[in-house]
């Protein structure tokens, strides 16, 4: 139990500091910037512009939370999740899987010079108005071919492995590695704030909390707080994963960068309580949280 049970994760006071972990593992982040850019290890620079994605959806994330902006944090979240899934994934997959992934965006490239949207009677499209000589460009066809299916349709994904299996590798190839937990708690949330159900709009007030529905303006905001408290451990337990997975593959710089890392998640996990305060000679308590595990 927390020696402050005011830091508790469904107070303001947790709340806050578990944002505040956040936003040191945004500066962890951009401090492994440049030698993620830099790196010779071939997979992970040629992916360092997802790599300033997820820094991105970290530092939206911090914005939205500080003012409890609930529902476009899922949001946020759920795009950093599957940024960071994709990442690491991409480390471990086959070569085939690395080089679909690379091949997809030259398709998306080529669609977008020529757009049809249709919807009962309506159309509208979007067409660029030069022209392409494929001939001086054969690996844009070739991508595009890749990406169309016998019938003349596009195909939509680069990957056949779904999501949870992209994670479930990561976690197998990364001891003590979590990303499968934060899909759970958040993806599915947020994939229905960002397709406009009802569900979607309401879910983060607790209105489906079956059994603790908020009844007054505090049980309220202990909701508000918990969700907040929820997003920012998820979020920052994924970017540990991160931090852990890029120091076992021996990227420049990120051992001591998943070391700190793992220290700040276990302090903001004592303080609100998840975790029991740590005894100085004793090593059983040096054991992270389950939804982001992290190097000792």
């Amino acid at each position: 139990m927390s020696e402050e049970p005011d830091l508790a994760t469904d107070t303001k006071k947790g709340a806050q500091a578990l944002i505040g972990f956040v936003s040191t593992e945004v500066q962890l982040l951009i401090a492994g910037d440049p030698f993620i850019r830099q790196t010779n290890i071939d997979r992970v620079c040629k992916l360092h512009p997802v790599y300033a994605s997820i820094i991105e959806d970290t530092i939206s994330l911090t914005l939205l939370a500080r003012d409890y902006r609930i529902n476009n944090s899922y949001i946020i979240v759920r795009a950093l999740l599957e940024r960071l899934v994709n990442f690491c994934y991409l480390q471990f997959c086959e070569q085939s899987e690395f080089d679909s992934y690379l091949t997809y965006s030259k398709s998306k490239a080529v669609r977008r010079l020529d757009r049809t949207i249709e919807g009962g009677s309506s159309q509208a499209s979007v067409r660029w108005s030069g022209v392409v000589d494929w001939a001086s460009h054969p690996d844009l066809k070739a991508a595009y071919d890749k990406f169309t299916s016998i019938n003349g349709r596009e195909i939509t994904r680069w990957t056949k492995v779904s999501l949870p299996d992209r994670a479930g590798l990561v976690e197998s190839n990364t001891p003590r590695a979590s990303l499968l937990l934060p899909l759970l708690m958040i993806y599915s949330d947020a994939s229905e704030a960002l397709h406009g159900t009802l569900y979607g709009s309401l879910f983060h007030l607790g209105t489906y909390d079956i059994g603790t529905v908020p009844y007054d303006q505090a049980s309220l905001l202990k909701t508000t707080f918990s969700h907040s408290s929820a997003l920012a451990l998820m979020a920052g337990g994924a970017v540990n994963t991160l931090m852990r997975m890029c120091a076992m593959i021996r990227v420049p710089s990120f051992d001591d960068l998943a070391k700190q890392s793992t220290e700040n998640l276990r302090s903001v996990s004592t303080a609100v309580g998840l975790l029991p305060m740590r005894k100085s000679n004793s090593p059983s308590n040096r054991d992270a949280p389950t939804s982001g595990e992290s190097v000792s």
